[in-house]
């Protein structure tokens, strides 16, 4: 975690600059005392960062750690935070370290589920622990997510995944796409349906993570 090795440490395994959150809503999953908040506030950029873990606050009191700004209590795989609502998830060893490894893909799962669209995941693995295979994370992402950009970096430890954007549907991709239904009553009927569900509104937009 920053608070331990640096800031700057991980900004640079990132591949980011520290401004790459500027005004961005982060999840920090597995916390502990990080406060990338406060640390980023130091080199005068705003963000806004939740801190989740489950240890939050009796554990650290007991131990006489700082609980950062922003902590919440919660459980990785059931994350309290709504859907496609966040800008970026970072996660410094604690997923392999603290779930079960059964339970390590669901919680990946369930963080690209609060990224929004172009949002992005960097989650550090731990070396030596027996965890998920951090390649079969990023194929199977890649499957649930078509599009998504997902690598394992295998000198960093680093699982680093990138949500589709979402897809606007021009006038000619609309009329591609009914053009292809071949029975006239189908075809009619689903663009009755759009027309309803859109209400007159300019383009329809897919994320194309849909029926996934």
């Amino acid at each position: 975690p920053p608070s331990r090795r640096g800031l700057e440490y991980y900004l640079e395994h990132m591949g980011v600059e520290a401004d790459y959150f500027a005004g961005k809503t982060v999840i920090n999953l597995g916390a502990g005392g990080d406060d990338l908040e406060k640390e980023l506030a130091r080199r005068g950029i705003r963000s806004s960062v939740v801190n989740v873990d489950r240890k939050y606050p009796r554990q650290f009191l007991g131990r006489g750690m700082s609980i950062p700004e922003g902590a919440v209590k919660g459980d990785m795989l059931v994350l309290p935070v709504g859907d496609s609502s966040t800008d970026v998830v970072v996660s410094s060893e604690a997923l392999s370290r603290w779930l079960p490894k059964s339970k390590q893909l669901d919680a990946y799962i369930e963080a690209m589920r609060i990224l929004r669209p172009g949002g992005e995941m960097f989650v550090f693995t731990h070396r030596w622990i027996d965890s998920v295979s951090p390649k079969a994370v990023v194929r199977r992402l890649q499957e649930l997510y078509p599009g998504a950009e997902a690598i394992f970096d295998k000198e960093l430890s680093l699982v680093k995944v990138r949500k589709p954007e979402e897809r606007a549907i021009d006038g000619r991709g609309w009329e591609e796409l009914v053009g292809g239904i071949e029975n006239a009553d189908l075809r009619q009927r689903v663009i009755e349906l759009v027309e309803l569900c859109t209400r007159n509104r300019d383009e329809l937009t897919l994320d194309d993570s849909y029926g996934h």
